[in-house]
């Protein structure tokens, strides 16, 4: 007997961009780096057979990518609104108020560096990352045509592939939250299984109340049967610690297992975790 794939589409995060493909290039490389992701974690966790995987991946970065000359690095170098949300998420991670406000030279290098200290991360990787992150979370939603054109791309691929389970990563899960309550997406066939892994979507101000309105309570979006959350305890992003389902109704946090070094929000290794594995064979 023939047994039809698992159809999986995954919703990249940030630092994405793929210079020299076009966008279909760019999605076809990064799904098969989650469709080798998504099978290593369902031989080594798996009980029975492996399901057969079609995996894609809705890729979106080029809508938000901006190539600058300089800043790669340094938060102190980023816009001034940006450097203060870096402050604002450092004091989500809890930095002392008192030390926070004797950061009068360069707060934001210092909030990284702080971060750095506190969770045992090396500064300059960091500092890319938190970097690239508030850069595209900025554009993302003070730039409408880029949202409009971020969110599309995800509306596409749930049209074109009808997925049974979406998975999508760090920024990713803000561009599926809001892609799936779109009029486009909550006509489609019920989806079986969202799964977020190291997401921001519960940061207050910064990402939480920027999204874009919906009717009811912020929850899980029409035609989704289930939504669960992942977040490793050392993944400084998905903050605040006390989880999506915190304000988000109707979502289970799952256990906060370590799934291995942070590795710098990569979603390699969330995406080979013995969480998601079970989670994917539940609707097997």
């Amino acid at each position: 007997m023939t047994v039809s794939a698992l159809t999986v589409l995954g919703v990249h995060g940030v630092r994405n961009h793929q210079p020299g493909l076009t966008p279909d290039q760019a999605g076809t490389r990064l799904a098969g780096w989650w469709q080798d992701g998504l099978v290593k974690g369902l031989s080594r966790n798996a009980i029975d057979e492996i399901p057969p995987l079609a995996t894609e991946v809705a890729y979106y970065a080029h809508h938000l990518n901006r190539s600058t000359a300089q800043g790669d690095e340094d938060p102190a170098l980023l816009p001034e609104p940006l450097q203060q949300q870096i402050i604002d998420w450092t004091r989500l991670l809890g930095v002392p108020d008192d030390t926070a406000q004797g950061w009068l030279t360069a707060p934001a290098r210092a909030a990284v560096s702080w971060t750095a200290s506190r969770y045992g991360l090396d500064r300059r990787p960091l500092s890319i990352l938190t970097n690239a992150l508030f850069r595209e979370v900025d554009r993302y939603f003070t730039d409408p045509e880029a949202r409009q054109s971020v969110r599309g791309e995800v509306v596409d691929a749930l049209v074109r592939t009808r997925p049974r389970v979406v998975i999508a990563h760090s920024l990713g899960s803000v561009v599926a939250y809001e892609a799936l309550w779109s009029p486009a997406a909550t006509g489609l066939a019920p989806l079986d299984l969202l799964i977020t892994l190291g997401s921001p979507l519960a940061v207050p101000g910064i990402v939480f109340d920027r999204l874009a309105e919906h009717p009811g309570p912020r929850g899980i979006p029409p035609g989704v049967r289930r939504w669960v959350n992942l977040a490793d305890p050392g993944d400084v992003i998905a903050v605040p610690k006390g989880g999506v389902a915190r304000v988000f109704e109707g979502v289970t946090d799952l256990p906060g297992k370590q799934i291995g070094l942070f590795s710098y929000h990569q979603v390699t290794k969330y995406l080979a975790a013995e969480s998601v594995a079970e989670s994917l064979r539940s609707v097997v």
